[in-house]
């Protein structure tokens, strides 16, 4: 009885903070732009232009896929054409 009330207890909170620990939407870029930035100067030039879209598009694709039909073919695999695999 006591590891169901600590599981529903564990399960409540999480479910309570989840909102609060921001893991989806605006950080994705602050992120990677950080994570380019601490890169050795070789590896960044080696993005080139990518580099921006890389840490402004590319990193939110899961979060827009579902709000930009222009997006979706990104989150498609060639096995299942038309059927997104993010889960949204």
């Amino acid at each position: 009885m006591t590891r169901h009330l600590v599981f529903i207890a564990a399960s409540f909170t999480t479910v309570l903070l989840a909102p609060c620990a921001h893991a989806w939407g605006g950080p994705h870029g602050p992120i990677t732009r950080a994570a380019l930035d601490a890169l050795p100067a070789w590896q960044q030039e080696a993005f080139g232009a990518e580099r921006q879209p890389l840490a402004s598009l590319y990193c939110a694709l899961p979060d827009l896929v579902y709000s930009r039909a222009d997006l979706a073919p990104y989150a498609m695999m060639d096995s299942r054409p038309g059927v997104k695999y993010l889960v949204g």
